[in-house]
């Protein structure tokens, strides 16, 4: 995929890695989005970083082919599993080099927390998506306190004033008062003819 006017590179280097800030992905369905946070993780692994990705949109095995796919034209990943009482991976993690990408299916919050603290050398966090953990302002202010980076994937508004409308931006996410208090830069991302074209809303 084909990101118009935007570097990963140039932004993991000199965006994401030089501060601990909330970073907000929002598109329409369908567009990308785990997509782009897939490839913005590739960046920071080769800066020998690792990281911690939560999904509820995907459970760790569809996850895990996902990475895949974008990363097996570089290196072979081995996989370690752990499996709950019922059986189930919930948690898997890929080990890149020496570096390492932690998959899990928690979706409760004080349980999301403990593995943050205790995977104390992650660099990066990720969140798939917003709408699914009913994020609120006491574990938004938890999140923002571990000065970690945080990427978190949302949806768009679904209400119908919102479904015709060419351009994405913060008016269209249902949660924006909540959010703007805690997300430090907002990448709104619009597909056209197979390309995406990132655009960046930086707080005030």
């Amino acid at each position: 995929m084909e990101y118009e006017n935007f570097d990963i590179k140039n932004f993991v280097q000199n965006k994401l890695l030089q501060n601990s800030n909330i970073i907000l992905i929002a598109s329409r369905p369908g567009v990308g989005k785990t997509t782009f946070a897939i490839h913005i993780i590739k960046e920071i692994l080769d800066k020998n970083k690792n990281i911690m990705f939560f999904s509820l949109e995907n459970n760790v095995i569809d996850l895990s082919h996902r990475i895949y796919n974008i990363f097996k034209n570089q290196t072979i990943f081995e996989k370690i599993t752990t499996k709950d009482i019922y059986n189930e991976i919930d948690n898997m993690t890929f080990h890149y080099y020496d570096y390492e990408i932690h998959l899990s299916n928690e979706q409760k919050q004080e349980k999301i927390l403990e593995k943050i603290e205790t995977n104390s050398n992650t660099s990066l966090i990720v969140f798939d998506y917003l709408q699914l953990y009913k994020f609120d302002e006491k574990f938004l202010e938890k999140l923002k306190s571990i000065n970690i980076p945080i990427l978190i994937l949302s949806q768009l508004d679904r209400k119908s004033k919102y479904k015709n409308i060419e351009i994405v931006d913060k008016k269209t996410i249902r949660e924006i008062r909540l959010l703007d208090k805690y997300v430090d830069i907002f990448l709104f991302l619009d597909k056209k003819n197979n390309k995406i074209k990132v655009r960046i809303n930086w707080k005030n």
